[in-house]
Order: C-alpha cells, then sequence, then structure tokens
C-alpha cells in the first residue's frame, strides 16, 4: 500500500516549478538569447526574436510590458518563454540590479502586486543541475555530485508543495535549495541522469528530509538540538573527513561595544575592558555548548550565530583588549550529511551509498527503474 501510494505521488508530475528571485521585488529584467531564437506567447500572441536578440520585461499598471531594441509589443497579462535545451538564455534583473543566471526549458512571466512573477518550468533532471552548480559548485569528485543529486531529488519530492500558494513548487534560495539555473557542465548532467529515480527513505519507508551543511566542524548534531524534530536518521557523529577542509576552522573578531549591541547587552562604553568579560565555551569536552553566559545574562549560541552573522554556532570566545575573538568550527547549521566531508570521502573512493549512510542513519536509498513522471 505504501509503495502505491508513494508512486503515485511522484507520477502525478513530470516537471516543477521553481520560483526566481521569489524574495525580491522584481520591476525591471532583461532577457538575452545565447545561440538560439527566443519564442514568446503573450497572451494570444506569438512572436519570435533572432539569435543575439535582448528582450525587456518591465511592469507597467500591473501588467506586464515587453519591448527589445527597436521594437515595442505592448501590454500583456501572461508570458510564455520556450528556450531551446542547447544553450538556454540569459535572464538578469536590472530593478534591483542583481546578477542574472542562464535557465532553459521554459518561463512563465505574470505580475503580482506591481512586481514580476517569475517562473521557471523545467524537468526534474535539468533541476538538479541547476541545484547541484548552486550548492557544490564545479571541480569536485564525481560521487560527491551524485550523492548531492540524490539529495536534491529526495529535497524536490519532499517540498514540492512547498510554495503551493504562490503558484510553484520551490524556490532558489536558501529557503528551499540554491537553484542557479541551467549549466551545460557534463559532471552536473552525469550525476542527475544517474540519481533519477533515486530517493531516500527512513525506516518507516518515508522520504528523509535531506539536511546537508558545508562543514560540521569534526562533530554533526543530533536534529533535535537544532530544531524541534527530532529526526531518527539525523544523529550526532564523529566526522573526520572535513577536519582539513578550508570550513573546518574560523575566526572572527568584534569589538566589545559591537559585540554587546548586537546581542543586547548592556555595557558601558567608557568601562575599563574586563579580561574576564567572556566566559569560554567548549573547554574540556569539545563539544557544541547551547548557552553561553555574559554578565549573568543567557544567550542561545544559535541565537549568537545569527545576530552576529557567524559561520556556525559551535564556538570558543576569549577577549583581548577591547575586542572580542571567535574561534569556529565548521559552517552551517551540523544537521545531516556535511558537505566538504563527503567530498573528501569520494575523493578517497567511496561510494554514494558509502557516503549517505555515513550521514544518515538506518536509511534506504529507493531506486525506481524505468521511472518516469507523467504530465
Amino acid at each position: 500500500m505504501f509503495l502505491l501510494s508513494f508512486c503515485l505521488k511522484l507520477n502525478s508530475q513530470q516537471f516543477i516549478k521553481v520560483g526566481l528571485f521569489n524574495s525580491s521585488k522584481i520591476d525591471l529584467i532583461e532577457i538575452k538569447s545565447n545561440e538560439e531564437q527566443i519564442f514568446i506567447n503573450a497572451d494570444n500572441t506569438s512572436f519570435t526574436l533572432p539569435v543575439n536578440s535582448v528582450l525587456r520585461i518591465a511592469v507597467q499598471m500591473d501588467k506586464i510590458y515587453l519591448s527589445s531594441e527597436s521594437l515595442n509589443f505592448g501590454l500583456f497579462n501572461k508570458v510564455k518563454i520556450e528556450i531551446s535545451d542547447k544553450s538556454g538564455i540569459m535572464l538578469k534583473p536590472l530593478s534591483p540590479d542583481y546578477k542574472g543566471n542562464t535557465y532553459t526549458e521554459k518561463l512563465l512571466i505574470g505580475t503580482k502586486k506591481n512586481y514580476l512573477s517569475i517562473i521557471n518550468l523545467l524537468s526534474i533532471e535539468n533541476y538538479i543541475v541547476g541545484v547541484l552548480r548552486g550548492e557544490i559548485g564545479y571541480d569536485k569528485p564525481l560521487n560527491s555530485y551524485l550523492v548531492m543529486a540524490i539529495l536534491a531529488q529526495t529535497f524536490a519530492e519532499s517540498y514540492l508543495s512547498k510554495h503551493k500558494n504562490e503558484g510553484f513548487n520551490l524556490c532558489d534560495q536558501t529557503h528551499c535549495q540554491v537553484f542557479k539555473g541551467y549549466f551545460n557542465y557534463i559532471p552536473y548532467q552525469w550525476a542527475a541522469n544517474l540519481a533519477k529515480g533515486k530517493y531516500i527513505l527512513d525506516a518507516n519507508g518515508n522520504t528523509i528530509e535531506s539536511l546537508f551543511h558545508s562543514n560540521c566542524g569534526g562533530k554533526t548534531q543530533n536534529s533535535g538540538d537544532v530544531w524541534r524534530n527530532n529526526l531518527t536518521y539525523c544523529k550526532s557523529i564523529n566526522d573526520s573527513f572535513c577536519l582539513n577542509q578550508k570550513n573546518s576552522k574560523w575566526t572572527k573578531s568584534f569589538s566589545i561595544f559591537d559585540f554587546c549591541l548586537k546581542l543586547n547587552i548592556p555595557y558601558d562604553i567608557n568601562q575599563t575592558p574586563n579580561l574576564d568579560f567572556c566566559n569560554n565555551i567548549q573547554l574540556k569536552n569539545d563539544a557544541r555548548e547551547k548557552e553561553i553566559f555574559i554578565y549573568n545574562k543567557k544567550i542561545n549560541t544559535i541565537y549568537a550565530r545569527t545576530q552576529l552573522n557567524l559561520k556556525s554556532d559551535w564556538f570558543d570566545i576569549t577577549c583581548e583588549g577591547d575586542s572580542v575573538l571567535f574561534y569556529g568550527k565548521g559552517f552551517g547549521h551540523g544537521v545531516g550529511l556535511c558537505q566538504e566531508g563527503a567530498i573528501e570521502m569520494a575523493q578517497q573512493g567511496c561510494n554514494e551509498e558509502e557516503i549517505i549512510h555515513f550521514y544518515f542513519d538506518k536509511v534506504e536509498i529507493h531506486e525506481r527503474k524505468n521511472f518516469q513522471l507523467n504530465n
């Protein structure tokens, strides 16, 4: 019964809708073709722009205004742009000004409260390619790409309805998974293709929350130590694979005044700095402390990380003169898969199953061969 319902859920959708720049209020974008024509359907009007054209899309009176270098096409309610799967097109927001990305398959443009709504409609495989570009980058071992592709696909399956009320499935930011459009990079495409139909299931046969972070600093966290959900498959483990990677250690300093200001701690700027101002944490057991005490005020380390924009909530604090010094470990929340550890494992020859089972307890990689999603 479970397997049947699970397959029916997945078979209901062949494509995924990704909201682009959803957290920003975009009112002007520019689209450039690379090596292909741009096919546009605006309401009931269809037209084609030649190779190397530039299309501007703006909001006017809560409608979409289309123009090119020499033509003004007018106002429309909905615009669909079809893109070649070979090269894609560059979409760049101009107001506000953001770095653009290349996208493939289809762009769906609408308006919402006098701003542009931009959705990329594309296959799961091409979505995974964009996530790999956004979440792991270039020149990594092939098996680390495969692991991330399986995690990304599992996440997408679990959260297809995350932005349902906004008209799309997932966004392109860290709120979901960082998605940076399409990129013709063979390792990404290899991993996305090989991961097709593979999902990570927990001991009860449910898709897991495929949590990951950059570097755990040598020890991952129980999910219940960070969030309310105590996921049985996200247990704290010792991880020596990430210890020599670039994000395993970090330092940061603040003036005592700025430190107190950001954490809302009373402090007189005219007083003499006190060397006992900070209470060191994790001095003996080398574990992540959950609280620090400063002037008898209890401060949650996760809150401190957020307020001070630290790489992680695992750190020691010392004072030197009028400065507060942080010596930290890791980058990210520390739950689930440690990316830099997984990359090192892949570099040492571990396959995707060995890496996934190292970071997630009692899980199964479930595969359906010849699996294809329906419209």
